[in-house]
């Protein structure tokens, strides 16, 4: 019915262009409800052109703008910037003074996220205050909301925890308050929820998480295109809480099965492939998912940098956990090697120095460990910022390998205070019940008891940590 429509419609509204155009609009409503991001584009640009061809500068702007929004929400950046500059060539000098202060508000956001997305971060949060100042001054709540969630995600690039989590908190008094439809609710929830995550709140933002994946599942099944981001962000923030078998259990319900990531993996299902191996590594199933990824490196054409070296540490990480230290070891300088060809990628940085830090532990030298951790931290610091868990994990492991190396002869207290701490930190990320947490905790229990000989009663199967 919607491609006859589009047909049909140049020629039974021929005489009426304006409102040929905003059929075109509610067109491409339906369409980007679908999903289907090439038809969406189509129609606005075909509204576009309308109002173009009719000289109509305010009209052709917000035209433009709805275009604009449009890619950015596909994270077309590209095409973001072309149709900025044509807004800004085509109606210069009059581009303010024929907008709304809701068309306004809008540009001035659209412009924000460039700035942001190319990290001119000051003039990005620039940007988003006049952008948060023109959505007040119509009292349009998703404007407001959108501007709030830039100033959220600048506050997160400058490493501002306290100004981040403070947009964040008002914008979600301001999406209760407001009377946005359920969809609506839903993306700009999504939208600031992922900040959380950037920020490693897992235990804080979980149910705020899947609320939202219950919402977009009831509102828009498992298979829509435009959920698939939301759908891997749930299964991503279940694997980091351990809660592999409700993300194994969604997988083979929704997306694959078993047996399809054992054989030859289809392109289109590579990224879910990935996701059910490091949920499977996760749950313990180790020895099948390291033997299974060796293929799978080798014959992954759709994946990026990062989930390429995504491979790499589940691999890694399941070598360890089946107590394969000589391959271990052997894995993690290879990783090494990539990380010289992978463009510095921080997060490949990251995982070769966290990993070569926790060979040196199992091979007691401790100054090296401290070396490797400490590098590790510097680059999480640098890319999550100091209460990530990454950075949190980096520093207590330097710690630990501090303990070890001073030995008995030295009063460890306040290493073991500091250590304490920090995992008191890293539990507020994790949970209390984490694993992760219930065993440093566990160790640092042997550290403080009486007469501990931590060269002997400390570490004796690292593989149990991680």
């Amino acid at each position: 019915l919607l491609i006859e429509g589009e047909k049909r419609l140049p020629s039974a509204l021929a005489s009426e262009p304006e409102l040929q155009a905003e059929v075109l609009l509610s067109i491409a409503n339906v369409w980007a409800r679908f999903g289907d991001v090439e038809k969406t584009i189509a129609a606005t640009q075909r509204r576009s052109e309308i109002f173009k061809s009719l000289k109509n500068r305010r009209l052709h702007i917000e035209a433009l703008l709805d275009e604009a929004h449009l890619a950015s929400q596909i994270g077309d950046i590209s095409r973001l910037k072309i149709i900025l500059k044509e807004i800004e060539n085509t109606h210069a000098p009059h581009v303010s003074r024929s907008m709304t202060a809701k068309s306004l508000s809008e540009f001035f956001w659209l412009r924000g996220w460039v700035a942001l997305t190319s990290g001119n971060l000051t003039e990005a949060s620039k940007l988003f205050i006049d952008s948060e100042r023109y959505s007040a001054a119509v009292e349009d709540p998703e404007l407001e909301i959108r501007a709030k969630y830039g100033q959220f995600q600048t506050a997160i690039r400058l490493g501002n925890r306290t100004a981040a989590l403070r947009a964040y908190q008002s914008s979600v008094d301001l999406i209760s308050k407001s009377k946005l439809a359920v969809a609506d609710r839903l993306h700009r929830g999504f939208e600031l929820v992922t900040g959380l995550y950037l920020l490693g709140e897992f235990a804080e933002g979980w149910p705020e998480m899947d609320r939202l994946m219950k919402i977009s599942m009831s509102l828009y099944g498992a298979d829509n295109p435009t959920q698939e981001m939301l759908q891997r962000y749930w299964l991503n923030w279940a694997i980091q809480l351990e809660k592999f078998d409700d993300a194994i259990s969604w997988l083979n319900k929704n997306k694959i099965s078993r047996s399809e990531c054992y054989g030859e993996i289809p392109i289109h299902k590579e990224r879910w492939c990935l996701i059910y191996f490091r949920a499977l590594a996760a749950s313990g199933d180790h020895q099948s998912v390291t033997s299974a990824l060796k293929g799978f490196r080798n014959s992954a054409r759709a994946l990026s940098t990062d989930e390429l070296a995504l491979i790499d540490v589940t691999e890694i990480e399941s070598l360890i956990k089946i107590k394969q230290t000589k391959n271990f070891s052997q894995r993690v300088e290879i990783f090494g090697l990539k990380s010289a060809i992978a463009n510095q990628s921080p997060t490949v940085i990251y995982y070769h120095s966290w990993f070569r830090g926790i060979v040196f532990i199992k091979n007691r030298d401790f100054r090296s460990a401290k070396e490797q951790l400490k590098e590790a931290e510097n680059v999480a610091i640098k890319q999550f910022g100091h209460d990530h868990p990454r950075t949190i994990q980096a520093k207590i492991w330097k710690t630990i390998a501090n303990i070890e190396e001073l030995g008995n002869d030295i009063d460890s207290k306040p290493l073991v205070r500091v250590a304490r701490s920090d995992i008191s930190r890293l539990s507020r990320r994790l949970g209390q019940g984490h694993s992760v947490v219930k065993k440093l905790y566990q160790l640092l229990e042997k550290y403080e008891s009486p007469g501990a000989v931590r060269r002997s009663g400390g570490l004796e199967d690292i593989s149990a940590f991680f």
